[in-house]
C-alpha cells in the first residue's frame, strides 16, 4: 500500500510539471488546441507544404496594387477596399504597395481598412515612395548633397516623420514614412523601392530600409530572376509587367481579360504555364481618375522648387460611374481568369518570396 501511494505521488508531481513547462513555455501555449483545430478531416484535402506549393513549371502571377491617391482619399479607401473584396472572393494573393501620404489618411480616418490590410489573408503590404519624397525624383533638396554619411541623415528622418506635400521637408511633430506604416501595420512592409537615378542614394535607402526590416527591392526591369541582388537585397523577380490600365480601351471594346493577358505575355515571350514571373500592375487611382494621368503629378510633374502648388492636383477629373465600374470589372476578370487557371498558374504575393526563394535553392 505504502509503495503505491509513492508511485500515484510521483505521477502526480511529474503532472504538475508538465503544465508549469507549458505555461513557462511561451512558444508552447496553445500547441494543443492549435493543432486540434488545424487537423484535417479524412475526406477534406490537405494544404500543399510548401515544397509542393513552389513548383518551378508553372508561371508565378503577381497582382501589384501601388496606392498614391491623396487627392481624393475617401475614394482611395473604397478602391483599396472593393480590391480586397475581389481578391479575397478569389482567393487570390494580392501586394499592396503603401505610400505614407494616402496612408496616413487611412490610419486617422479609416482604421477598419487598416485592420483590413493587417489581417487579410490575400494581403500582403510592401512599401513605395512619390513626390515630394527627395528619392523619388532628382528634387532640388538633393543636389549639393554627396557625401553618404550625409545623404543617410538627411534621408532617414523621411522614413520616421510626416513629409510636408506643401514644402518638401519632414515635420518631426509627426510620425511618417516607411517607421509609420512598419508600426501601424505590424511588420515591416516587405519590398522597398529603388527609384533615384543615383547608385549612392540608393545605397543609402538600402541601408535605412534594411536596417527597418525590409528584405526584398524592386527594379523595373525585365528578365529579374529570382535570387537576384541589388544593394544587398534580394529583388523581385519580374519576366513580364502587365500595366493592366493601359488595357482599358481595348476591354471595353470588347476584348476579354483572358486575350489580353495571353497576349502582353506572348509579346514577352511568355506562354502561359512556362516557368516565369508576371506581374500585373495597377494603381488605385486608375479607378479613381480618368485621363490616365495621377493626380499628384500635376503638382511636382514640372515644378521641383517648393512651395508646391497643391491646388493643381485637382485638376484631374474623376471617372464618371460607369467607366470607373468597367475598371473594376475589368480588373475582376483578370483576377478571375488567373485564379480559374492553378494547371496555369500560381498566384503570390511579397510574403511568399522568402520561402519561394528557400523553395528554388533547394531545388537546385
Amino acid at each position: 500500500m505504502r509503495k503505491a501511494l509513492i508511485i500515484i505521488f510521483l505521477l502526480l508531481v511529474l503532472s504538475a510539471c508538465s503544465v508549469e513547462t507549458i505555461e513557462k513555455d511561451p512558444s508552447l501555449k496553445g500547441t494543443l488546441n492549435e493543432n486540434k483545430d488545424n487537423e484535417t478531416a479524412p475526406n477534406e484535402e490537405t494544404t500543399d507544404s510548401e515544397t509542393e506549393k513552389y513548383t518551378f513549371d508553372k508561371t508565378y502571377f503577381l497582382f501589384t496594387i501601388n496606392t498614391q491617391d491623396y487627392v481624393y482619399p475617401q475614394e482611395s479607401v473604397e478602391t483599396i477596399n472593393r480590391i480586397i473584396d475581389i481578391h479575397e472572393k478569389y482567393n487570390v494573393a494580392v501586394d499592396i504597395y503603401l505610400e505614407d501620404q494616402i496612408f496616413q489618411y487611412y490610419a486617422y480616418d479609416a482604421p477598419e481598412l487598416v485592420e483590413r490590410l493587417k489581417d487579410s489573408e490575400v494581403v500582403a503590404i510592401s512599401y513605395h515612395v512619390r513626390a515630394p519624397h527627395p528619392t523619388d525624383v532628382d528634387y532640388w533638396y538633393l543636389n549639393e548633397k554627396t557625401d553618404t554619411e550625409e545623404l543617410y541623415e538627411f534621408l532617414l528622418p523621411y522614413e520616421e516623420y510626416k513629409m510636408n506635400l506643401e514644402t518638401g521637408e519632414v515635420d518631426t511633430s509627426m510620425p511618417g514614412g516607411y517607421q509609420f506604416i512598419k508600426d501601424t501595420i505590424g511588420y515591416a512592409p516587405i519590398v522597398v523601392p529603388m527609384k533615384s537615378d543615383s547608385q549612392t542614394v540608393d545605397e543609402v535607402m538600402a541601408r535605412i530600409y534594411s536596417e527597418k526590416g525590409a528584405t526584398w527591392t524592386l527594379l523595373h526591369e525585365r528578365g529579374i530572376k529570382l535570387g537576384e541582388q541589388e544593394q544587398g537585397m534580394y529583388v523581385r523577380p519580374e519576366d513580364a509587367e502587365i500595366k493592366w490600365y493601359d488595357s482599358y480601351e481595348e476591354y471595353s471594346q470588347g476584348s476579354s481579360a483572358e486575350e489580353m493577358i495571353l497576349e502582353i505575355m506572348e509579346n514577352e515571350g511568355i506562354t502561359a504555364g512556362d516557368y516565369a514571373f508576371v506581374n500585373l500592375k495597377m494603381h488605385e487611382n486608375n479607378f479613381i481618375e480618368g485621363d490616365g494621368t495621377a493626380a499628384y503629378w500635376e503638382t511636382y510633374g514640372t515644378d521641383k522648387d517648393p512651395p508646391f502648388d497643391l491646388s493643381l492636383a485637382y485638376n484631374v477629373p474623376v471617372w464618371p460611374e460607369e467607366q470607373r465600374e468597367m475598371m473594376f470589372q475589368m480588373y475582376e476578370d483578370a483576377v478571375k481568369y488567373v485564379s480559374e487557371h492553378p494547371e496555369l498558374y500560381i498566384t503570390i504575393n511579397a510574403k511568399d518570396l522568402d520561402p519561394l526563394l528557400e523553395a528554388s535553392q533547394e531545388n537546385i
